[in-house]
């Protein structure tokens, strides 16, 4: 069988009109409306149109084409088997006139028309002249001769329809080739699924073409076109009949939007906020791809300014539909580098800075079994004073931010254990000929005891005896040199939970006599003394210090509470000393902020903070109160074995014609060494006018 170009017509109107004209209808076609109208039809493959004129029964839903028209030879027609007008379809029934020239070679008739005028399809004709004249009766002569039409059936000529209709009885009377096929348009679609959504790729949904309660085989039986079949919207499929089936048949379909709930979205971590709005990354998978934002979504952050919970809301469009909401959460930054350090009576706890409006501090309460409250600062440090020795406590730090309503964000808690020390050991040396008796207070709650002995010319401590039990509270160092003067201190030590715990070394003792030095010194007292800058190449007076009457007070009130009457001198400065060491702060940050402006005296008799310059000043301060002649000299320090040095201050004493050296400050928490009334030939680490003088 020769093969016929498929032609898609699904009556279409692709023009209303062009004009509407008005013609009697016969007596055989009363049932019809006597309006026509007008329609242009596309009828092949090369574009090419037919001018329909159609008329309509109303009551009955049917259409019937009075005749048809075209400007050039068309192929392979298909007839519609409906017209649609005014949203209604009308079912076409009949066929009464045509284009006899232009219809070639096949026309394919829908099985729905039940009535076909005589030589209206397969034929065409010519214009002739017809001689018809005669004599009448009367013996006149009658010419009636005129010119008419012949009709001629189109060779080659093939009609296609379905058995038993009107266009294979109409095939068969006038002795055309005829084809039996079946029509698609007399087939149904029935869709698998009406809910199709967007996938990202070319949606061919599942369908099945059902012929007079048959199911058709794809690739057997029709062949299928997609077209806007990827992109949300409205989407339509082409079945073309192959085989025994011809025709096309059309149907549309809506891709939808996915849905914002058949998305992926990644999983947000805890935010920590840092002073500014927190901006957290998710990602959003349809599948396995990945959604873009300005494309098919936009994203909105809300409650992102400060600790708590914080939202992002997607907005889609395009592709994709629905709002989707993801809460995270906003917390406030750790804290960072929290460390307890733990001494006889006291526990220093310190931080790193966060961004929070205060710190807060717990302490374990073994009664509630709770952390009780201890501290709310803003300070990155806290000491817990009037501590026990040797008692464990567990604290616990954490930041705080308060929102706009006055809620309390707080990081996560810091948990710390620590033991508090033994208590500092008290020291004091007998010397006699090659022998130093050391002497310390006990204490009843350590397991023992270290002594650690130095030269001059040393300047590690070596462990020189370990005594065992806390009742033992003295140990003598014979067979010593008499050329050498030598530094003693002890320590204690307990043993917790398998952890040895020492206590702050005890003062360090020098085995030489400082009282007959001080007794040599004529005491006159003064009301200010000078500050010599030794560090460049000559020594320069920087200033003079003068005591205040505030000042003269201040000491007042220390030598009233602390000294008596029998005291040595020697105990009155050793005193002095030993207290500034043991209970001053070494000032840094917002501590050395809070005694600017203040003297030497007021900063460490009174705020008990400062730095070498107020410690070693309010020693000279209380020198010259009490009548010696002394200096505060402005050098440097150095280390033999890290070749460094630094600035420094220390207190030179004039007595008898030699100078002494006092140096107190807070290099531990009791002070790891000091210096009273010693020779620059009995220190270590001085630097005068640039040269070593120990």
């Amino acid at each position: 069988m020769k093969t016929f170009k498929k032609i898609a017509v699904l009556c279409l109107l692709i023009c209303l009109c062009l004009s509407v004209g008005a013609v009697s209808a016969s007596a055989d076609y009363d049932r019809f409306s006597t309006t026509e109208y007008i329609f242009d039809i596309e009828m092949d493959d090369w574009g090419r149109e037919a001018t329909f004129y159609v008329s309509f029964d109303f009551e009955e839903m049917e259409a019937r084409i009075n005749s048809y028209t075209t400007d050039s030879g068309l192929y392979d027609v298909v007839i519609p088997s409906y017209f649609e007008y005014a949203g209604n379809k009308y079912t076409l029934t009949e066929i009464a006139g045509g284009n006899y020239n232009e219809l070639q070679e096949s026309v394919e008739i829908p099985a729905t028309v039940t009535k076909i005028v005589p030589k209206s399809i397969g034929y065409y004709r010519e214009e002739v002249y017809i001689e018809d004249y005669y004599w009448d009766e009367d013996g006149n002569f009658v010419d009636n001769s005129r010119y008419g039409y012949e009709y001629y059936k189109l060779d080659y000529f093939t009609i296609y329809c379905e058995e038993d209709t009107a266009a294979h009885i109409y095939a068969i009377e006038n002795e055309f080739n005829y084809e039996i096929s079946k029509s698609l348009e007399n087939a149904e679609i029935v869709m698998a699924d009406t809910e199709i959504y967007y996938t990202g790729w070319e949606i061919e949904p599942e369908f099945t073409l059902m012929y007079n309660e048959s199911s058709l085989v794809n690739g057997r039986d029709f062949e299928v076109e997609y077209d806007s079949n990827i992109d949300a919207g409205e989407a339509s499929f082409t079945i073309y009949g192959i085989g025994e089936y011809r025709g096309t048949l059309t149907q549309n379909f809506t891709i939808r939007p996915l849905p914002a709930s058949k998305l992926t979205f990644s999983k947000i971590s805890d935010q920590y906020y840092y002073g500014y709005s927190v901006y957290p990354d998710v990602s959003v998978k349809h599948g396995d791809r990945y959604l873009s934002s300005w494309y098919d979504y936009d994203v909105t952050y809300t409650d992102n300014e400060c600790p708590g919970t914080g939202k992002i809301t997607f907005e889609f469009y395009g592709n994709y539909t629905g709002t989707k909401v993801i809460k995270f959460k906003i917390l406030v930054e750790p804290m960072q580098n929290v460390t307890a350090t733990a001494y006889a009576d006291s526990v220093d706890l310190y931080w790193s800075y966060i961004n929070c409006d205060e710190y807060r501090v717990y302490i374990y309460n073994s009664k509630t079994k709770k952390y009780d409250g201890l501290k709310k600062t803003k300070s990155n440090y806290y000491t817990h004073k009037s501590r026990k020795q040797l008692t464990t406590y567990k604290y616990a730090v954490k930041g705080v931010i308060y929102d706009d309503s006055g809620k309390a964000h707080t990081s996560k808690t810091v948990y710390l254990t620590v033991t508090t020390k033994p208590t500092t050991p008290t020291l004091k040396l007998t010397t006699k000929n090659k022998a130093v008796t050391v002497k310390w207070s006990r204490n009843s709650k350590v397991d023992g005891y270290q002594i650690y002995r130095m030269t001059n010319w040393e300047y590690n401590m070596e462990k020189v005896k370990t005594i065992k039990g806390y009742e033992t509270g003295s140990w003598t160092n014979k067979n010593l040199s008499n050329d050498k003067d030598y530094y003693f201190a002890v320590r204690s030590y307990k043993k917790v939970d398998g952890k040895t715990i020492y206590s702050d070394f005890s003062e360090h003792k020098y085995s030489g006599s400082s009282s007959s030095r001080l007794n040599g010194a004529t005491l006159k007292p003064k009301k200010s003394f000078k500050v010599y800058n030794v560090q460049g190449k000559e020594t320069k007076l920087a200033w003079t210090t003068t005591l205040s009457d505030n000042d003269i007070k201040i000491l007042k009130k220390f030598a009233k509470k602390h000294f008596t009457d029998d005291m040595s001198r020697e105990d009155v400065l050793k005193i002095t000393l030993e207290w500034i060491n043991r209970n001053v702060t070494y000032a840094t940050g917002n501590l050395w902020n809070d005694i600017q402006g203040m003297s030497y005296v007021e900063a460490i008799f009174s705020a008990k903070k400062g730095q070498c310059v107020q410690y070693n000043g309010a020693m000279a301060a209380m020198m010259t109160y009490l009548g010696y002649d002394v200096q505060l000299v402005q050098g440097y320090r150095y280390s033999s074995y890290s070749g460094s040095t630094w600035q420094h201050f220390w207190v030179e004493a004039k007595i008898a014609g030699n100078t002494y050296v006092f140096e107190t400050g807070n290099y531990g928490r009791d002070g790891t060494w000091s210096y009273f009334c010693k020779k620059y030939s009995e220190t270590m680490g001085y630097m005068r006018n640039g040269k070593r003088v120990s």
